[in-house]
């Protein structure tokens, strides 16, 4: 079982309004498991989308076995989640889908081809070694 993040939908913070007084915002998370990185992924991706990966604009494909690329990952989906879009709609929503180097795995294919995002949209982070030819090529 792989448990690895919890989803914040409000920020825990402190904020100062004067020196007699403080102000707290709450914050609940969400625990999301699934029995390997994979799946966890695709589960995060569903959460970013709103529940449905068709809702996402753009994806990101990196290795599931370097936590490195996965980490740098993060910034680039935050980069192109941007709102509103250039083209003045709705926001982008991208999210971080992991492959085996070799091979990828059947929940990270079914996700992408949920998510109806084309080719063109959809960003690999990670060398040949990381993520190879004949799967960012599937």
């Amino acid at each position: 079982m792989v448990t690895v993040i919890a989803l914040l939908t409000a920020l825990s913070v402190w904020i100062s309004v004067d020196t007699d007084r403080r102000v707290a915002a709450t914050a609940t998370a969400e625990r999301l498991t699934a029995d390997s990185p994979y799946t966890l992924a695709v589960e995060v991706a569903r959460q970013i989308a709103g529940g449905t990966l068709a809702d996402l604009t753009d994806l990101i494909i990196t290795t599931g076995e370097q936590p490195t690329d996965a980490i740098v990952s993060a910034g680039l989906a935050g980069y192109l989640d941007t709102c509103p879009r250039p083209d003045n709609r709705t926001c982008n929503r991208t999210a971080t889908l992991l492959t085996q180097p070799t091979e990828l795995p059947q929940a990270t294919a079914d996700a992408i081809r949920a998510s109806g995002v084309p080719a063109t949209r959809i960003t690999i982070v990670g060398g040949p070694h990381a993520v190879a030819d004949q799967v960012r090529d599937r």
